[in-house]
């Protein structure tokens, strides 16, 4: 039945010492209290692979009907019909409730051919696509965060973000007119996701 509860209820007859957070947002002030600490994805083994060469400069891959903004961005990236860029769907489904190695053959070949990939969360505050593009030896382009990842990372630096359709034009540009500059961010990227982001790293 529906309940509403505070997200760090904990039963009361146990004396809680710690509470981890999938998505602890940056504007909760519970990220104040003590013993309250963010613990957001991090990579799973699979999902990290080594360079690859590129094919694509940008890519989207992602269910378009549970987010406005996602449909927004495929069509704006469909619109500018160029071979560079790849946008849509596999068809390929990562909801099974299975962890089968394997059966989203394409979606992450694709992912591994891309320069950047572009992020943008669904019905969550996360989504595991944000990690599985820095595994996959690429550029995450993502739509900023609204939670607190430790040890972030920064745009322009390591990552691309935006935070709405303007500024998503301004890097988009970026992209596809100063590649070589952007094969810098991947790489640093890349350092900065196996320091802090691997399923290892982050327990």
């Amino acid at each position: 039945f529906p309940v509403t509860i505070p997200f760090h209820w904990v039963d009361p007859r146990v004396n809680w010492r710690a509470v981890f957070k999938r998505e602890l947002l940056t504007t909760d002030s519970a990220q104040q209290r003590p013993g309250i600490f963010p613990l957001p994805f991090a990579a799973l083994n699979r999902w990290v692979f080594p360079a690859q060469k590129k094919t694509k400069l940008v890519s989207f891959l992602a269910n378009r009907y549970n987010n406005p903004l996602r449909n927004s961005i495929h069509h704006r990236l469909r619109n500018l019909a160029d071979d560079r860029i790849a946008t849509g769907s596999t068809g390929e489904c990562s909801n099974t409730g299975t962890l089968e190695v394997g059966q989203t053959v394409q979606y992450s070949e694709i992912l591994r051919q891309s320069l950047c990939s572009v992020n943008v969360p669904g019905a969550g505050y996360d989504c595991a696509r944000y990690w599985e593009i820095l595994g996959a030896f690429s550029c995450v382009f993502t739509y900023k965060l609204d939670i607190i990842v430790p040890h972030p990372f920064t745009d322009g630096a390591n990552i691309l973000e935006f935070s709405n359709l303007q500024e998503f034009d301004e890097k988009l540009e970026f992209i596809l007119k100063s590649p070589h500059d952007v094969i810098n961010i991947v790489n640093r990227g890349r350092e900065h996701f196996m320091a802090f982001h691997t399923s290892h790293a982050r327990v």
